[in-house]
């Protein structure tokens, strides 16, 4: 019941940002820690199922997540382009580079790709890195109006 609440609240945001904004499926993993069938998070096998759904190739495709196992999963799928919201657990991860930044929220001028830390924030395995302050900023900056999506290796 939590996490259709949750899916709901995505959905919404979205929506509320850009009309045209869909989130077509959801991937849960039920699996329990001592479990080890490659699709719980960091292993990629959620990744995989959603790149054959959808006929993606990684390097063509962008992953968002809120947490540094969301990202260690899309690395070891091979997508190219990664994002990391700054909503749910990714609020915990921003909130040094807001210290870093302006002691504050992390301006949206200051969002998009990072390859490199002044700090040991992240990983360097997991660079770069796209730091958007939520979903539908995930979104825009994915798909930006006139524009085309980034892609990074």
């Amino acid at each position: 019941e939590r996490l259709e609440a949750i899916h709901l609240k995505m959905r919404i945001d979205l929506l509320a940002a850009d009309s045209d904004a869909a989130l077509e499926r959801f991937y849960i993993c039920t699996s329990t820690n001592d479990v080890d069938d490659g699709r719980r998070k960091p292993s990629p096998g959620m990744v995989f199922e959603a790149l054959a759904d959808f006929a993606c190739q990684p390097s063509e495709t962008a992953f968002v997540g809120d947490t540094l196992s969301d990202m260690r999963a899309a690395v070891a799928a091979g997508v190219a382009t990664r994002v990391l919201v700054g909503t749910g657990h990714g609020a915990e991860l921003l909130a040094p580079l807001s210290k870093l930044w302006h002691g504050g929220e992390v301006p949206s001028d200051e969002l998009g790709f990072y390859d490199d830390f002044d700090a040991d924030i992240f990983p360097r395995d997991l660079l770069p890195l796209a730091l958007v302050p939520e979903l539908a900023g995930a979104a825009n900056f994915l798909l930006p109006e006139g524009g085309s999506p980034p892609l990074r290796a």
